[in-house]
């Protein structure tokens, strides 16, 4: 599968990021404790997936992007293009960038979509409702046919809303993968490592109780964004 993909919401990470020559990339602090989503996610289970996973592919792609530097032969302003553009890095690093790059990408828009229980809004609301409903029939349909798609991966991977021009749609990826084309609105971790010291083997128990934590406003400006972008065109 093709990884090149059109970034909306990267506007505050590109800043985040600014170039390579400008300093390394930082390793992002949660926008809550890691105790905040509790008792969906425990703090110990945010700590592991945070600490450890997130920031070892965090490590990874740092140590393949100092290669670049010594080699002088690519400067990036953002890591989003990079990944989106894997023919441009050398053909013995690219492995290492692809995978710990969207790792990197991919788990930081996973993280910036939850919320603590109980706060903020609890379904989506507005336009990003109806745009639900036109295509799924409701939002309740919507979360079914997310839900059912994420049980669905087999072994690693990721389960995404899509806007296609309008259209939402959901698409499921292995492993580091992301969708192919379209704005990237929500995703789930459905990896081991996102659940396992809470859920153990019951990816079905994690996947209802994540809804819990959803951060629709987040989801909502994200919605927004690409209906913005779509109307420039």
């Amino acid at each position: 599968m093709t990884v090149v993909c059109q970034p909306f919401w990267l506007a505050t990470f590109i800043i985040l990021v600014g170039t390579m020559a400008d300093a390394k990339l930082p390793f992002p602090e949660l926008p809550y404790a890691y105790d905040a989503l509790a008792p969906v996610l425990s703090e110990e289970a945010m700590r592991l997936h945070h600490l450890g996973h997130h920031k070892a592919y965090h490590t990874k792609l740092l140590a393949a992007l100092e290669k670049f530097d010594k080699r002088d032969t690519l400067t990036l302003t953002a890591i989003d293009n990079l990944v989106s553009d894997p023919k441009s890095v050398p053909e013995e690093l690219q492995t290492a960038v692809l995978r710990s790059g969207l790792q990197f990408l991919n788990h930081y828009e996973y993280f910036w979509s939850l919320r603590a229980p109980g706060t903020g809004p609890a379904e989506p609301t507005g336009k990003l409702a109806a745009a639900l409903a036109a295509s799924f029939g409701s939002v309740a349909e919507f979360k079914d046919a997310f839900s059912s798609s994420a049980k669905s991966v087999f072994g690693s991977g990721w389960v995404w809303l899509v806007d296609n021009g309008g259209t939402l749609s959901l698409e499921t990826s292995k492993d580091h993968e992301r969708p192919a084309s379209g704005r990237r609105l929500l995703c789930l971790d459905v990896w081991e490592h996102a659940y396992y010291p809470d859920y153990k083997n019951k990816r079905a128990a994690f996947i209802e109780a994540w809804w819990t934590i959803v951060d629709w406003s987040v989801v909502q400006e994200r919605f927004e964004a690409t209906t913005a972008a779509h109307a420039e065109l």
